[in-house]
């Protein structure tokens, strides 16, 4: 025989059987063993092997322990499913097996699925944490059962929460609860993002919450010709939709407007009230804070100017988008009649654009401190100022994120009184009118102003001293927003966490929290903020104050969280000595608690090889090495290993797929025998009974044959 092939002649299961005693062309079945593992044992024929048949465990056409799957892929292995492949095991399968078998994944119950397990080996995961597969566990309605509740009952067929993941983009049917009629057609992707009602936010118009619902007064203003079919039921109050109007003070009085800024910016009727009059007061008043004299509404050369500054010769015009609207041709006639007298400055509105280089162009449709600053770096550029006091004021007042000038403004305001008394809130809204802040608004009063008016004023609740806020008129009249304090949309003393739960804020966190402190948040905010329990320096950690209120206490003493006075290396030091150092990947001792249910990896000082994956809290507990205590067998406490000459008595065929690496010294399993002096003696015996010194039964005499 071939001497390399003979070198293969397994050196024991073939009994007194040589290398020598067959032919090249035998037909017999002997043992073979290869020196590329311990394992590496089988049957084959001997010309089988001439021709060149090697070893089947090297070529996986033969799986053992050292070539299978639980040996090779430890870490797939565990994904094996534990009762769906019925006797097959990980150990009875190579990596590279196109065989289909179940799995499952530790990430959910319902996380099973078939799969070759070539394609497991070639990195195929879990389809179900991909998204490839749709789970109970991964459907849209377990991962966002309050948005799942939003599911109309009806117009989606069969079709259910649970039959859809988190990131398709079907567009189905959903109801919210905050009305029968707030019924909306969105795709599942845009609803687990959060995007909400439509109907909430006005994006879809339905009874509810459309123009003739929401501002009755307003609808009645309709044009009743001029938008076609389009109707008061089919816009909402937030619409950017442009629309005719038609106003009962007059025939004549029609206009086109979007119905936002009929609702949200108070544009009422622009032949009843000039709009621009509003934005000419805010400037004049600031302006008068600044200039020793400064005029409103001066005629000059027969054109009048609505803000004149004799000092300076400078004159300042506010061109109201609808008054201004292609009239460019007009308002440069006026520009060259005066361009001898004064230098004339345009402050012109969003949606206009600028006919000189003398304009300056507003980017919001309000008058804000921005603006006057701008007003007064173009009077910069036109002339040079000789007073050092006009000077000083002018910078002064660049320092400034405020108005200087309310008081000033609102005796203006008052004094242009432009809406009779039976359209005012004082005369349809009288109890709000009682929520009118005494002093704030001096010398403002509610008569002066329509439901509508987007203007801001202070208010003040009966419920607490500290209940002032400031907020738009048609906010409090037209939308019922009530007290800001009550409601919690302002913090102040008396609603604070510090009032309300002062236990609690003793928690709040000293530094973490910059200038917040728990005066400015209340027990119902959704912020996230830092804390620190007084149990431990390092108990520190960011949550919302509504949780806190709602009584989720320290993470760290609850051991959810975990840092270095609750970790294993501090609690389980010795424990914490046996973590493995390679095998968890960047996870530490410092990073996990004793009481944690986590699988990782394990490495006792007892061999190189006594390496085990473990619960942690099963470790805590006691547990220790399964190698050194057998229940876990591996090569070095094999039987093979400990015991060789045993081993050698090991029956080749009778013990199935079990051999020798299978099984511990110690164990209390019943297995075949096979005597190394006579082949024809077999029996069976405990293996730890073999341990006790047994020998062979037969040759003792104690089994007759």
């Amino acid at each position: 025989m071939n001497p390399l092939l003979a070198k293969e002649w397994h050196p024991i299961k073939n009994g007194d059987l040589t290398a020598d005693d067959v032919s090249l062309g035998s037909g017999k079945k002997v043992w073979w063993k290869c020196d590329k593992g311990d394992d590496h044992e089988w049957e084959a024929r001997v010309h089988h092997r001439v021709n060149g048949i090697g070893c089947p465990i090297c070529s996986n056409r033969k799986i053992v322990i050292s070539n299978c799957l639980a040996t090779l892929k430890p870490k797939l292995a565990k994904d094996w499913h534990p009762t769906k492949n019925g006797v097959l095991t990980t150990n009875d399968v190579g990596i590279g097996t196109a065989k289909k078998v179940w799995w499952k994944c530790d990430k959910g119950d319902d996380h099973e699925w078939k799969a070759s397990v070539v394609k497991r080996s070639n990195g195929k995961g879990c389809p179900i944490c991909s998204g490839h597969k749709l789970a109970k566990s991964t459907s849209f309605a377990t991962l966002k059962p309050s948005i799942a509740k939003q599911w109309h009952p009806t117009k989606n067929g069969d079709l259910t929460p649970f039959d859809v993941s988190k990131g398709t983009h079907k567009k189905v049917w959903w109801k919210c609860d905050k009305g029968d009629d707030h019924v909306w057609e969105a795709s599942v992707n845009n609803r687990y993002k959060g995007s909400g009602c439509a109907v909430c936010v006005n994006q879809v118009a339905v009874n509810s919450n459309c123009l003739a619902t929401v501002y009755p007064e307003l609808a009645e203003q309709w044009h009743p010709t001029k938008n076609g079919n389009l109707t008061q039921n089919d816009v909402t109050s937030g619409s950017n939709k442009k629309v005719w109007w038609k106003c009962p003070k007059g025939k004549d009085h029609e206009w086109e407007t979007t119905v936002v800024h009929r609702t949200h910016s108070n544009t009422g009727c622009p032949y009843c009230f000039n709009p621009s009059s509003v934005p000419e007061l805010r400037i004049l008043s600031e302006l008068r804070s600044i200039f020793t004299a400064v005029e409103h509404r001066v005629n000059i050369d027969g054109f009048e100017v609505d803000i004149y500054i004799p000092e300076l010769k400078i004159g300042i015009e506010y061109d109201g988008k609808f008054w201004h609207q292609k009239k460019e041709k007009q308002d440069l006639i006026k520009n060259d009649a005066l361009k001898e007298k004064i230098k004339l400055i345009r402050i012109r509105d969003k949606g206009l654009f600028a006919i000189t280089e003398k304009d300056i162009l507003q980017k919001t449709t309000k008058v804000t401190v921005e603006t006057i600053k701008l007003i007064l770096e173009k009077i910069y550029t036109l002339i040079k100022i000789e007073s050092l006091e006009t000077k000083n004021r002018i910078n002064n007042y660049k320092n400034n994120k405020s108005w200087v000038a309310s008081e000033s403004f609102r005796k203006l305001y008052a004094a242009k009184n432009h809406i009779a008394f039976e359209d005012s809130v004082e005369y349809l809204y009288p109890e709000i009118s009682k929520l009118w802040h005494p002093t704030k608004n001096e010398p403002l009063l509610p008569k002066y102003f329509s439901p509508g008016s987007n203007k801001k004023v202070w208010w003040k609740c009966d419920k607490g001293d500290d209940h002032e806020w400031e907020t738009q008129i048609n906010h409090l009249c037209l939308k019922n927003t009530g007290c800001s304090i009550c409601a919690n949309k302002k913090i102040v003393v008396s609603n604070s966490l510090t009032t309300l739960n002062p236990e609690l804020a003793k928690e709040w966190h000293t530094t973490k929290n910059g200038d917040l402190n728990p005066e400015k948040v209340g027990p119902g905010s959704n912020k996230k903020v830092w804390w620190k329990c007084e149990k431990g320096g390092d108990h520190e950690w960011k949550t919302s104050v509504v949780h806190r209120t709602n009584g989720k206490g320290c993470p760290v003493c609850a051991n959810k969280k975990i840092v270095v006075s609750n970790s294993l290396t501090t609690l389980n030091p010795e424990l914490a000595k046996e973590w493995h150092s390679t095998k968890n990947g960047g996870l530490t001792t410092d990073e996990v608690g004793t009481g944690s249910n986590k699988k990782v990896w394990w490495k006792c000082s007892k061999g190189k090889d006594h390496e085990w994956e473990a619960i942690i809290v099963n470790r805590n507990k006691g547990i220790g090495c399964p190698i050194c205590s057998n229940k876990k067998i591996i090569i070095s406490n094999s039987l093979a290993t400990t015991n060789p000459e045993l081993a050698k008595q090991w029956h080749p065929t009778k013990n199935g797929q079990l051999t020798p690496y299978n099984v511990s010294l110690g164990s209390s399993k019943k297995v075949w025998w096979k005597c190394s002096k006579f082949n024809e003696h077999e029996w069976q015996s405990v293996i730890k009974n073999r341990k006790r010194g047994d020998g062979c039964t037969i040759c003792s005499k104690h089994k007759i044959v």
